[in-house]
């Protein structure tokens, strides 16, 4: 059973938290309620009655779906830290990885704005 196995690698009481599941999986599949619905239902009420299942939930919530963001960050990173750039400061490529990631596209970025506000009097360093 695939249950105890996370039971099992997460410390959890083996024979309460089994029999958790089999109530909240009867529940559930008599619900006729989507995945999503499942797990908003099992987050949001069953923390005090099932104080197991819901750790499992919490913790499954928490799990990447897919590694793309990470796949994408080493992409980014491959682009940004070429052999001619290998002496980079971490700080530096720190600073240039968050702007390649999380910054607007060249398209819509408005240059003179940033050089206006991040030169001009109230500019702070970012550390």
């Amino acid at each position: 059973m695939e249950v105890q196995c996370l039971v099992k690698h997460f410390c959890l009481p083996v024979g309460a938290t089994v029999s958790q599941w089999k109530t909240v999986r009867g529940a559930l599949s008599e619900s006729g309620k989507t995945e999503d619905e499942a797990m908003a239902w099992v987050t949001g009420n069953l923390k005090e009655s099932h104080v197991n299942i819901f750790k499992l939930a919490t913790i499954g919530l928490l799990l990447p779906m897919s590694t793309a963001d990470c796949e994408r960050g080493f992409s980014t990173l491959k682009q940004i830290k070429t052999d001619n750039r290998a002496t980079l400061s971490n700080k530096v490529l720190k600073a240039l990885l968050t702007v390649s990631i999380k910054g607007p596209s060249l398209e819509v970025f408005d240059f003179a704005c940033a050089v206006k506000t991040g030169t001009g009097p109230g500019h702070v360093e970012q550390t």
